[in-house]
This record gives structure tokens, sequence and C-alpha cells, in this order.
């Protein structure tokens, strides 16, 4: 190699995608092709997060606006692991946001706020969670995690789901009635708090009932 290009905005050189083995150019004798990966300087980040134990990063917060957001895999070379409390919280014209392979665990509150929301996604890579048609499951697909607050009209909870998460449907406010499966199911927090048009719903099957 022998230039290595150098911009303005340019950090270095890397030889992984998570930018842990920097490249030194001059130092580093290369006996074969190799690719690098360029790391680039960022503006302000639109995400705010903490350092956890084992070295990845839980999202805090975020606060770029716009109708959509893909989270990424990294932040600063640090996987994105977890998504923490209130994360999206009033981010008002959030439309959909897509979930990276990385995330572990996602706080049923991370969504609150976000009215106009209208889907959730993750990476099909991901081992940890699943989406039904924009609505967040675990990976069994037995607990339903979130569910957009732009949503109206009639949900039918798919059979065999189990339980639904605190706060999975709070401040869905066009929500009208839920369906939900005639087995034992488990409800969690608030789960159904501030859903003002909220007609009907059949608490039969419920094995559980917290404050709604």
């Amino acid at each position: 190699l022998q230039n290595v290009p150098v911009e303005d905005g340019l950090a270095g050189w890397y030889y992984d995608e998570a930018f842990t083995r920097e490249f030194i150019p001059g130092g580093n004798i290369l006996t074969e092709n190799v690719t690098l990966y360029a790391k680039w300087e960022e503006g302000d980040s639109p995400f705010s997060y903490e350092v956890l134990a084992d070295g990845t990063v839980k999202l805090l917060s975020y606060t770029g606006g716009g109708s959509s957001v893909s989270v990424p895999e990294t932040l600063d070379g640090k996987p994105v692991s977890a998504i923490g409390e209130m994360a999206f919280a009033g981010q008002r014209d959030l439309q959909l946001v897509e979930l990276p392979a990385s995330v572990e665990t996602l706080d049923g509150s991370a969504f609150l706020g976000a009215v106009s929301l209208e889907n959730i996604k993750i990476s099909e890579e991901n081992p940890n969670f699943l989406e039904k048609n924009g609505v967040l499951f675990n990976a069994s697909g037995k607990t339903l995690v979130a569910f957009p607050g732009a949503r109206g009209g009639h949900y039918a909870v798919p059979a065999g789901t189990t339980e639904i998460g605190k706060y999975a449907f709070t401040n869905c406010r066009r929500l009208r009635s839920v369906t939900l499966p005639t087995s034992d199911l488990i409800l969690g927090k608030s789960v159904f708090s501030g859903c003002e048009s909220l007609l009907a719903i059949d608490l039969s099957g419920v094995k559980e009932i917290p404050e709604l």
C-alpha cells in the first residue's frame, strides 16, 4: 500500500468494520491484499448512550427527528445491545424504527410518546426479537413487546402469545378494540393505559391482570 487517502473528517483506517484494529500508514508491512475500512469523524450524534460492563452500549435517547430512523449496530465501535427507557420519547413525527441484529434487550417504554409510529422493524439476523407486521415480539413469538402507537382500528393478538409486556399498548390512542388469545395470558404493567379510544377488550382469558 503506497498511499493511504487522507481527507477532512477521516479518523483513520482499520482492518475490521468495528474499528478495533487500526492500520498505521508506514507502520504496517503488508505482504498480501487486504481490505481496510475508513472511519469518519461524525458531527453531533443524534444518539446518546451509556457503556455497559460488557463493553456494549445501551441507547438512552434519540434526538434526530424525522419520520424514520435506523439504529446502527455499533456506536463509536461498540455494539448496541440495549434500548433503554423512553429512548424515543417525544419523537412525534417518527413513523418507522429499524433495530439492528445486535439488540438483546428493549425496555417496554422505549417508544412511549412516539405517537406517529406505524412500524417497528428488526433485523432478520437478530436472535432475540422478531417482528410480525410491524409489531415487535420476542424471539419465540410468545411475548408481545411493543405495538406501534399510531395504529388504530382493531388488532388481534396472534394465537400462541402468552404474555404482553409492560407498556406494550400504552398511549395507542387510535386503537378501538383488541382480541386476546383465549389461553392463559399474562399482561404487563399499564399495558392499555392511555388507550382512550379502546371500546372493547375481553379479559376472560387473562391469567394475571395488573393495573391497566
